[in-house]
């Protein structure tokens, strides 16, 4: 399926706020629901461990957006030992009311790890890859989980009177799309492996782009002749936006490289 626009490409950021939940759980207290907490807290204390969850609405973000960039800001209220955290997404649905530390849904995937200093203040996590998969394959938030340290740290929450957990998020979206199969443009094999061969008919020239899933360019070439070769061998395995832009209009189709 590609999509078609004639209308040029605009970039949006987006700041999401207040989360629709937010709460932190208590090793120490493993039945105990902090979710009305005005704190968030990662870490450590009295020996056992805190964890956060913290989820946000995206349903306010159109369809067929690329995302660029995203961020969580957390406001840290506490100057404790440093301690790293690592971050994972939620994998089923919890409830802030009700969460636990003997009912704490599942995670899955790994985001990378972010310290948090012993300087309280304002806060940023990178959050795209996240958001990107959020958007894929359904959203149920995020959750932090000490990695190093033996302290703890504390967060404003939603319940907060101060600054409560902001995602921030910049895409670009392109206005007037319609989906249509164009058969005057075939783009092959897809998934792809080491190449991937675009033919055209009834064009006099095709500019193609090649966008990874952050939205960033990694590859573009003008071609005058009916079918070009783009070779896949410098490029990863995962997923990819090839953008056509013809004099009839722009073209995006999703391209999986797979070995």
């Amino acid at each position: 399926m590609l999509i078609a626009t004639s209308k040029s490409q605009t970039t949006y950021t987006v700041n999401i706020e207040p989360p629709t939940g937010d709460a932190y759980i208590y090793q120490g207290d493993p039945n105990k629901n902090f979710g009305s907490s005005p704190n968030l807290a990662a870490g450590y204390a009295g020996g056992n461990e805190m964890r956060m969850l913290i989820k946000w609405d995206l349903s306010s973000l159109p369809n067929n957006i690329s995302i660029s960039n995203a961020e969580i800001r957390l406001y840290q209220t506490t100057a404790n030992s440093s301690i790293t955290t690592d971050i994972y997404r939620i994998n089923s649905v919890w409830s802030e009311a009700s969460v636990t530390w003997n009912n704490q849904s599942s995670t899955i995937g790994w985001y990378g790890s972010q310290t948090f200093s012993s300087t309280s203040g304002v806060k940023y996590i990178p959050a795209t890859n996240l958001v990107n998969d959020w958007l894929t394959n359904g959203n149920n938030g995020i959750m932090f989980k000490i990695n190093l340290g033996t302290s703890y740290q504390m967060f404003d929450s939603k319940e907060a009177s101060g600054s409560d957990p902001r995602l921030i998020i910049t895409y670009t979206n392109t206005t007037g799309i319609l989906d249509f199969v164009n058969n005057e443009i075939k783009i092959y094999p897809n998934p792809a492996k080491d190449k991937l061969i675009v033919q055209f008919e009834n064009y006099q020239e095709i500019k193609l782009n090649l966008l990874n899933i952050l939205g960033q360019e990694i590859y573009n070439q003008k071609i005058s002749g009916e079918k070009t070769e783009i070779s896949l061998s410098e490029f990863s395995d995962g997923i990819y936006f090839l953008i056509v832009e013809t004099e009839k209009g722009i073209f995006r189709k999703k391209i999986f490289i797979v070995r």
